[in-house]
C-alpha cells in the first residue's frame, strides 16, 4: 500500500493516473480432464517498483478445485492498484497437483505484457483479456483499463460480533 501515511480531507489533491485491474484467471483449454487440483502463482508487477504483487497463491498442499473451464482462479490480490503508465505484467506459474502422488504436471508458465497507458487513446474504462498458450493449456486473464483511478486504502474495525444460528 501507498499513501497511507494520513487520512486525506475533502478538498485534498487526488492523483489521477491511468491504472489496470486483472479481473479474472482461468483455463480456457486444456489438454487434460476435469476437475483438476490447481497449486502455484500469479503475480503483476508495473513500473511503480517492479515488486511482486501477488493476485493467486496456493501452495501444493492447499490446492483450488477446479472443476470446469467456466471457473476462474480466486484471485486474492493484488494489495495495491496496478499503475499502467508503462507496462504491466501478469507472470503466471502454476501446476496440476497428480492426485495418485505421482509427478504433478506444469498447467502454464509464462508472462502476458499488458501495454501501458502512453501509446493509447482512452476515454473510458475499457475490459480487455489476453490468452497465454502453454504447452498443456491455455490461460486467459480479463482485465479493466482504467484511465483516471484514484487509489485509495480502506480500514474495517469490527466493533462487535453477532453470532447468528439457525434453529430448526
Amino acid at each position: 500500500m501507498r499513501y497511507n501515511d494520513r487520512v486525506r480531507n475533502k478538498g485534498d489533491q487526488h492523483f489521477h493516473r491511468p491504472a489496470v485491474r486483472i479481473l479474472s484467471v482461468k483455463i480456457v483449454s486444456l489438454d487434460a480432464c476435469f476437475p483438476i487440483q490447481v497449486y502455484g502463482t500469479v503475480i503483476a508487477r508495473d513500473s511503480v517498483d517492479l515488486k511482486c504483487l501477488r493476485l493467486f497463491r496456493c501452495e501444493k498442499d492447499h490446492c483450488q478445485l477446479i472443476s470446469s473451464k467456466d471457473e476462474s482462479l480466486i484471485l486474492t490480490g493484488p494489495k495495491r492498484g496496478l499503475l499502467l503508465l508503462d507496462d504491466a505484467y501478469v507472470e503466471i506459474d502454476l501446476k496440476i497437483r497428480d492426485p495418485q502422488g505421482q509427478e504433478d504436471k506444469g498447467l502454464s508458465k509464462g508472462f502476458l505484457t499488458i501495454r501501458g497507458i502512453a501509446p493509447r487513446r482512452l476515454d473510458k474504462c475499457v475490459v480487455e483479456s489476453k490468452d497465454l498458450a502453454t504447452r498443456l493449456s491455455t490461460m486467459e486473464v480479463m482485465y479493466a483499463v482504467v484511465n483516471n483511478a484514484v487509489e485509495a486504502t480502506m480500514a474495517i474495525l469490527l466493533i462487535s460480533k453477532l453470532l447468528l444460528s439457525s434453529r430448526g
